[in-house]
This record gives C-alpha cells, structure tokens and sequence, in this order.
C-alpha cells in the first residue's frame, strides 16, 4: 500500500483523530501483472476498536468491491438497504 496512506494514518494518529476515522485504501488490481481482478488488497485502518487489527480476510470471488464499502459503513453506523459485510472485519 501507498506511502501516502501511511502518512496519513500517522497524522490523524498524531492529532488523536484516528479513533474516529476509518481510512480505507483499495486498488482494481489484484495482480497488476496480469492485470487481475481477484486477490484484490484492501487496508481499513482506525475506526476506534470497532475494526479487527490484523485480520486476513480471504473472501474470493464471492464479494464485489463494494462490500468493503458497506462494511465500512456499517461499522460507521451507516445502514444501506442492500449490501453485504465482510466477515470478520467488524470487533
């Protein structure tokens, strides 16, 4: 993941608001060479003990992009009328 990102998660950390950021960082490319659409790597970082740390969640095929997004938001207390969450992200 990007340099820039990892800024960013040491500044809001500085400044004490990481706790109540959720920082996601994803790509289209899973495997760039082949330019690939699967083994996709997303990053969550803050969220305030709401987000399991160090968590490898292979999930495959079975969740489009977009259940990163949903995921965040519910962790947020944001709710969708459609969506599915990813297992094993939310505390």
């Amino acid at each position: 993941m990007g340099s820039l990102t990892a800024y960013l998660i040491q500044r809001l950390r500085d400044t004490g608001q990481l706790n109540s950021t959720i920082v996601v960082e994803t790509t289209d490319m899973g495997h760039a060479d082949k330019h690939g659409g699967s083994d996709v790597p997303y990053l969550l970082a803050g969220g305030g003990g709401a987000i399991n740390t160090g968590v490898t969640t292979p999930v495959g095929a079975s969740y489009h992009n977009h259940a990163l997004l949903y995921t965040a938001a519910q962790i947020c207390g944001v709710t969708f009328d459609t969506g599915r969450e990813i297992p094993g992200i939310r505390v």
